[in-house]
């Protein structure tokens, strides 16, 4: 039986939101990265609408259907969210949803992460010994891989997401967003196997978007993590969350180590 996978990308973002993960999905016949209209290559989001998009991921799908038997997906926020669509469209054999944009603005999002911070620095240094220097020095250190995945998101909204955000390009998103719901919501429950990967610090993504998807799937997997925000698939802990993305994919016939990802990689 043949077997392909799809991959949604994000809202101003491009195919790349999942790294390294394409490296490691030689189990399936085809893979295709779905190009949301206006996103890739030369940007144009004159093509961005709300009909283009749901068209442009039913296509996707369709393509591969007439050559292969099963179909899986991976969508990352608003992806993620298209995603769920296509479960009510279309026969999804399983998905894995990251960091999902069913709902979104996570206001909490600063509060979350200061707090994060000050526990983890406060427990490094209580747990170092040594000198004063030292002990700075080695909480410094072990912060070190958080501090890069901040900035890695700070780098990411700096050059692909502000420049590209203004009323249009945030009304459709909002407008698919709200059409995908109300899809999800008239289909429920849905049946398709789905793994919702999180972060609590996801600096777009809200608690309350899993809590909605909770609603509407009922073989629904969720995974969060408590020191990571919205790019997973692009943080130095990549690893694990491809690892236990193929792990889902692959019904656990896949369960390989995968290590992060290298600084500034």
């Amino acid at each position: 039986m043949s077997r392909a996978l799809m991959t949604i990308h994000g809202f101003l973002t491009d195919i790349n939101d999942f790294g390294r993960l394409y490296e490691h999905l030689g189990m399936y016949d085809k893979v295709v990265a779905c190009k949301i209209p206006g996103h890739n290559g030369k940007l144009d989001f004159r093509k961005f609408t709300v009909e283009n998009t749901l068209k442009a991921v039913l296509h996707c799908y369709d393509d591969l259907a007439k050559n292969y038997d099963e179909i899986d997906v991976v969508g990352f926020s608003m992806g993620g969210a298209l995603t769920t669509y296509l479960c009510t469209q279309r026969n999804v054999r399983k998905a894995v949803l990251v960091a999902p944009a069913n709902r979104y603005l996570n206001l909490s999002s600063p509060l979350a992460t200061l707090k994060f911070y000050l526990r983890f620095v406060g427990s490094v240094y209580t747990k170092t010994v040594g000198s004063l220097k030292d002990r700075i020095s080695k909480t410094q250190k072990a912060l070190t891989p958080y501090v890069e995945n901040t900035l890695a998101t700070s780098n990411m909204a700096l050059k692909r997401f502000f420049p590209h955000l203004n009323m249009y390009t945030f009304n459709t998103f909002a407008n698919i967003v709200k059409t995908v719901n109300t899809e999800v919501e008239a289909h429920a429950p849905i049946d398709t196997p789905i793994l919702v990967i999180w972060g609590e610090l996801d600096e777009l993504v809200p608690q309350a978007s899993l809590d909605f998807l909770s609603k509407q799937f009922v073989n629904m997997q969720t995974i969060i993590y408590k020191d990571v925000g919205h790019l997973l698939m692009l943080s130095n802990r990549d690893g694990a969350f491809i690892q236990t993305a193929v792990k889902f994919l692959t019904d656990g016939k896949v369960d390989k180590e995968i290590p992060p990802r290298q600084a500034n990689k």
